[in-house]
């Protein structure tokens, strides 16, 4: 299955492609001494085979389910992006996963002052070290496929071919949903993913729009990539086509829509779609061994 791996990055110049690309390398190279010392996302296949599972993204809908999801956490994996995770902890919420992509430093500042040992880290191989060196309680990293195939090939020969990859997604929300397709989990579905503001984010580009309740709302050029990748994906994906895998969308506003993610609201889903039984974090646990 193939599709446009960075809708975002294709309209960028190219000598501005090549100095990100630069600036990954570099971060890969970076971390090159703590990559064999962990697993890569391998050991956690299937783990979750035909077990619901959420994706958590930081979006200003996340307050409204954020009780419910906190009353039925231990039932589903949790695969929750970086920005989420302040605010998914302070509802008590210990999530399985949490999901980084992003290859500044800064992003390492997102965690400051929380309890991360207890959530095990899927980090890209070109994360910065610092948000790396962080006290999680386990890493497994994995590849970021790109449409550039002789970077992807940069990629695969500095791990030496020992990390498994994934579709590049664009933005954090999908590289959690490939992850946790990859670990099993069907149906799935999203919350707190807007990919979309309240109010526009100064010194951007915004895109205003009016969400299905008449509120104004605003976007970014990536979100809008990020969307615009997530539905051509679902489209090329046979298994989310024929219904084998479901998905859905439990985040109640923003602007991700399409047709493979139907609206279920998070009471629904719960309600549809019971979570496991037993331990998720005795899988895990066997899975990492």
């Amino acid at each position: 299955m193939t599709v446009e791996q960075n809708e975002f990055g294709k309209n960028l110049p190219a000598a501005d492609i090549r100095l990100q690309q630069s600036m990954w390398l570099d971060n890969i190279q970076g971390n090159l001494d703590i990559i064999p010392k962990n697993k890569d996302i391998k050991p956690l296949r299937n783990i979750f085979e035909g077990v619901p599972g959420c994706v958590i993204g930081a979006g200003p809908s996340l307050d409204k389910n954020i009780g419910l999801l906190a009353e039925h956490a231990r039932e589903y994996p949790l695969f929750c992006t970086d920005r989420a995770l302040r605010k998914v902890y302070s509802a008590g919420i210990i999530p399985h996963f949490v999901v980084v992509i992003d290859w500044q430093d800064v992003v390492a500042d997102f965690f400051a002052g929380l309890p991360i040992n207890k959530t095990i880290l899927l980090a890209s191989i070109k994360i910065s070290r610092r948000t790396l060196e962080l006290p999680w309680k386990r890493v497994h990293f994995f590849l970021v496929k790109d449409n550039d195939k002789a970077f992807e090939m940069k990629e695969v020969e500095l791990t030496r071919g020992r990390v498994a990859g994934i579709p590049g997604g664009v933005i954090c929300g999908n590289s959690a949903y490939l992850l946790a397709r990859w670990c099993g989990c069907n149906p799935i579905t999203f919350v707190g993913c807007d990919m979309c503001m309240e109010s526009p984010n100064e010194g951007e580009i915004n895109y205003e729009a009016v969400d299905p309740n008449g509120n104004k709302i605003y976007s970014l050029p990536g979100f809008l990539a990020g969307l615009e990748w997530l539905n051509k994906y679902l489209e090329l994906d046979q298994e989310v086509v024929s219904g084998k895998v479901k998905l859905f969308n439990s985040t109640e506003g923003g602007i991700m829509y399409g047709k493979r993610l139907p609206a279920l609201s998070l009471s629904e889903f719960i309600e549809n779609h019971p979570g496991a039984k037993s331990s998720l974090q005795t899988k895990i646990q066997q899975a990492s061994r």
